[in-house]
């Protein structure tokens, strides 16, 4: 009988607490992220899409399909490696009928980085799992960060958002077609030698943790399963200011280039290197190495002009 008892009142205690916590789950895994948002409409386009772009931050701002001649997505995202950026692209295949041009983030860093390694946004291959179905890695089958959005965000950020009544959003500066928006002109805080310096930093020991040849095997992989679908593979090395490029490792750099001539004359790749482009200036950067809205138009309509149109645009018979 005490025995009944206890359990009945250790229920009247769970129930209530369990209830509220399942409420909390539902409503964080309701808020709007680049990861549900851009699932949502990729998924509502898939079946018109002709071109996809791929990459981390560098693409994700830098890149807005609206200035392409024909239908595209931005399907980067922030700290995004290649081996999600395959994983994406091989999980839909089948549902995108009209892909023509696959467009790789192919920059100092991604050629030779993993999310997986990166201490600061690994958080983000639980996103991957959560949204997208793709499990990391190192995926392990008991991290929490993979069942529960409480735990996911951690307790002072769900405090935060539950004092909001978790009315927010995290994604206000994306577009449908998945571009994200830099609205930030350039200023001296954010573009000079120091901050360039240290943000050339932190990619270098991102770099130094990776297993390189992991992730070049990973874009072999994936260029070779686009090309037997006679899907065009296109590497872009994005624009970056003076002040980033200058304190890049010129042994890496030189060693990503031949990784890219290998690329291309193994699998048909076609490359274009914007890195020190001076067609690009100040005014078209948000920080050292992301472009600002006015610096995404610029390279958008560069790359419609010079990749995306003359490939896919119809030929009259002369």
């Amino acid at each position: 009988m005490k025995l009944r008892l206890f359990i009945f009142k250790l229920l009247l205690f769970i129930l209530p607490v369990a209830s509220i916590l399942l409420y909390i789950e539902h409503r964080l895994a309701s808020i709007p992220n680049s990861y549900n948002t851009k699932r949502h409409n990729f998924e509502q386009q898939s079946d018109s899409i002709e071109v996809i772009v791929l990459g981390a931050s560098h693409a994700t701002y830098g890149i807005n399909p609206a200035y392409f001649s024909h239908k595209g997505f931005n399907l980067a995202d922030i700290s995004q490696d290649m081996y999600f950026d395959s994983g994406l692209v091989m999980k839909y295949l089948p549902k995108l009928p009209r892909l023509r041009i696959v467009i790789i983030d192919a920059d100092y860093m991604t050629l030779n980085y993993s999310l997986d390694v990166n201490p600061v946004e690994n958080w983000r291959t639980s996103y991957y799992y959560k949204y997208w179905g793709i499990k990391s890695d190192k995926w392990q089958p008991f991290d929490m960060n993979n069942y529960s959005f409480i735990w996911l965000y951690s307790r002072p950020i769900v405090e935060k958002l539950a004092r909001k009544r978790f009315d927010t959003s995290f994604v206000n500066n994306m577009a449908p077609n998945g571009w994200m928006r830099y609205d930030t002109l350039p200023n001296t805080n954010t573009i000079n030698d120091e901050t360039g310096k240290k943000r050339v930093d932190v990619i270098n020991n991102l770099i130094a943790m990776t297993n390189i040849a992991k992730v070049h095997n990973c874009i072999k992989n994936f260029a070779n399963a686009l090309k037997a679908r006679n899907i065009k593979v296109v590497l872009v090395s994005f624009p970056v200011y003076s002040t980033f490029s200058k304190f890049c490792n010129p042994e890496l750099i030189t060693k990503n280039n031949q990784f890219i001539d290998t690329l291309c004359k193994n699998y048909g790749c076609y490359y274009t290197n914007y890195f020190t482009d001076e067609r690009f200036t100040i005014g078209d950067f948000h920080d050292n190495d992301h472009l600002n809205y006015r610096g995404a138009e610029k390279l958008s309509k560069l790359i419609d002009q010079e990749i995306v149109k003359p490939w896919l645009t119809p030929h009259p018979t002369l």
